[in-house]
């Protein structure tokens, strides 16, 4: 079992783990307490997979950080489709 086990919290908790029959002393409080969990859940899932945002976040913090770097990887990445689409054209002229 896990730390985030429900029984595991309840017997940490010094309430008997039976049949669950005791209550926490604020049901309100724990409640509150497992929203708040599961927004930072949510929150944590969601930074994880908005690729735009991350990538966004990743060319500020570069931008900030080390701007030629940024401006090499612009000037690399410009030459890398102009070459792929210069041998696609040479490529399909020459298929003829």
């Amino acid at each position: 079992m896990t730390s985030s086990d429900p029984l595991t919290r309840q017997r940490a908790s010094g309430a008997p783990a039976a049949n669950g029959a005791a209550a926490p002393a604020d049901p309100g409080r724990e409640a509150e307490r497992l929203r708040y969990e599961l927004a930072a859940t949510l929150g944590a899932i969601e930074d994880k997979l908005n690729v735009p945002r991350r990538l966004r976040r990743g060319i500020r913090r570069m931008s900030r950080e080390n701007p030629i770097a940024l401006a090499a990887i612009g000037v690399v990445s410009a030459a890398a489709v102009g070459g792929a689409v210069w041998a696609a054209v040479a490529w399909l002229k020459n298929r003829d």
